[in-house]
């Protein structure tokens, strides 16, 4: 297990100079997290390094309307999130006998739950054993909106040395825009269709998993934090690169797929932590 601790000493003794790497060889053991609320850019993200020779998972889901190139994500990946996440998720059955929440994630939907920050995510053998599992496939990078919630289960799991290696992709997206994508989502993905949820709850959603994010996890290791827009300009691109160690696929960002348009309510507390992501993003 980590010693968070002393891994963030060892980063501040030995700064690293992302311009000495430029190739896979580079990083010993590579770990790459691409983290962030769905419809955001995380599939965009994580596809960059499609053309590398790192582990993305055995089972990847498949290409869909909304995400016509993929969603580089495993299913085994969620599979273990959605177990570290269910536990504290409200049942999907209410109080009374037939009154069930719709606005309660429930299997495979739980990328969508809103979790207060007075929550911890915790482990058992059985899943650090899957975790470990997946790690021990080499160089990986691994993708998955439930990583706002879970990262620290996983991080505790590295080495030393991975830890040090490890790199962390925080990417966001103006909060109205994805709460009309995520609407649309809902609408046409068949397993969204019991879910109901609200405007505000939505944005409730999109603000804790920054908070998290924030105020749980940035803390440790090495961030990036990467914006929608960010990605199709050759400086975000070349920014990923040099954080990364790896060259990106530069031929994947396709502006046509900007369909998503900002609705006109927008919370304003969701836009404090925006206004806060684009200043890490500049810094």
């Amino acid at each position: 297990m980590i010693d968070l601790s002393k891994l963030n000493r060892k980063l501040k003794s030995s700064p690293w100079n992302p311009m000495e790497c430029t190739n896979s060889s580079c990083i010993e053991t590579a770990r790459i997290f691409v983290l962030g609320t769905g419809r955001s850019g995380t599939s965009l993200a994580a596809g960059l390094f499609r053309r590398q020779p790192i582990f993305m998972g055995d089972n990847l889901l498949k290409s869909s309307e909304a995400n016509p190139h993929g969603y580089f994500e495993d299913r085994e990946v969620n599979a273990i999130n959605e177990a570290l996440i269910a536990p504290l998720v409200p049942t999907h059955q209410g109080a009374h006998s037939g009154d069930y929440c719709q606005d309660i994630p429930g299997d495979s939907q739980r990328w969508l739950a809103r979790l207060p920050l007075s929550k911890s995510i915790t482990t058992n053998e059985a899943i650090s054993a899957r975790i470990t599992s997946l790690y021990n496939r080499g160089n990986s990078c691994f993708k998955d909106p439930r990583f706002c919630y879970t990262l620290n289960a996983w991080r505790n799991l590295l080495g030393e040395q991975q830890g040090i290696n490890a790199r962390f992709l925080c990417v966001f997206r103006h909060p109205a825009v994805v709460a009309e994508s995520l609407f649309k989502e809902m609408r046409t993905a068949q397993y969204l269709r019991s879910l109901a949820i609200s405007v505000d709850q939505i944005y409730a959603y999109w603000s804790l998993c920054y908070q998290h994010i924030l105020q749980k996890h940035s803390q440790h290791g090495r961030w990036l934090y990467v914006s929608h827009e960010s990605m199709f300009t050759d400086e975000g691109l070349s920014r990923i690169e040099k954080f990364c160690g790896l060259n990106v696929d530069r031929s994947l960002p396709d502006k046509r797929l900007y369909r998503s348009r900002a609705i006109n309510h927008v919370d304003h507390s969701c836009l404090e932590v925006y206004e806060r992501l684009q200043k890490l993003e500049n810094e």
